[in-house]
């Protein structure tokens, strides 16, 4: 699949993974153009040369000035290293717990590195991007990105879906599978929802709310166009519903035979 632009001078990076019984894992990483360039977030290593040509197709590897990670995992980070080396005039954006915890594996070249906590921005020239951090998380050095300029929020894995094929835009997914894949994957990825206050919740998702952005992108879904009170909502219902029972390994075996 080819870039494709979501906001001004901005694209997504589309790849997927299969989830047996499920359906489309998505995997959206974004490139930023503009006065200096900014590759949000580096995609896993399984996928790596599909990653480099599509993100390499939009933008040179010298332009890039910026290369915001939103955390350490492997789905997000399995390429990290490899971008540093390719993209020379680059600095990477993290946090305190994000480059502490990719220093457990990598020797980051800390004189190339920025923090931007929850909260701060940074400058990319032509635009301020600041670093917020999603509802809902699985790793807590997670941040969002959300663009001043284009009202565009990348929510990490916030907002997720899981659905049967990519799609460009959430409304092409029939509702009802939109909202299963949406309840699964959220609920899935972060388990923890079924401990928290609903009280709590809330207020993280209206700090969300509150923005209005008119795209939101999550990492592994649909991109949503205006429909960010409608998402909002969905988050915040989750609190209510019963916690996801995944497959023992005989039922994954079975679900992989089957496929």
């Amino acid at each position: 699949m080819e870039p494709y632009r979501i906001a001004d001078r901005t694209h997504v990076i589309p790849l997927t993974l299969p989830i047996p019984s499920r359906g489309l894992l998505y995997l959206n990483p974004l490139v930023i153009l503009g006065r200096e360039p900014v590759i949000v977030d580096t995609g896993p290593a399984m996928l790596r040369q599909e990653y480099l040509d599509a993100v390499f197709s939009v933008v040179e590897p010298e332009d890039v000035r910026w290369i915001f990670l939103s955390h350490d995992d492997r789905d997000h980070a399995g390429n990290v290293m490899l971008l540093l080396d390719l993209c020379r005039n680059a600095r990477l954006v993290t946090n305190f717990q994000g480059a502490t915890r990719l220093n457990k594996e990598y020797e980051l070249p800390m004189e190339r590195i920025i923090f931007v906590d929850n909260g701060e921005a940074f400058d990319a020239g032509d635009r301020r991007l600041v670093s917020l951090r999603p509802p809902l998380f699985d790793n807590p050095s997670t941040r969002g990105l959300l663009d001043v300029k284009t009202h565009l929020y990348y929510s990490v894995d916030a907002f997720a879906a899981v659905v049967p094929t990519y799609v460009q835009d959430l409304t092409d997914v029939p509702p009802d599978v939109y909202e299963d894949g949406f309840n699964w994957l959220n609920r899935a990825n972060a388990p923890w929802y079924a401990l928290t206050d609903p009280d709590r919740l809330q207020v993280e998702i209206d700090h969300i709310r509150r923005l209005e952005p008119a795209v939101i992108v999550s990492y592994h879904g649909p991109v949503a166009y205006n429909r960010s009170e409608e998402l909002c909502k969905m988050l915040a219902a989750m609190p209510r519903a019963d916690p996801i029972q995944f497959p023992s390994y005989e039922e994954l075996a079975k679900l992989l035979a089957e496929a």
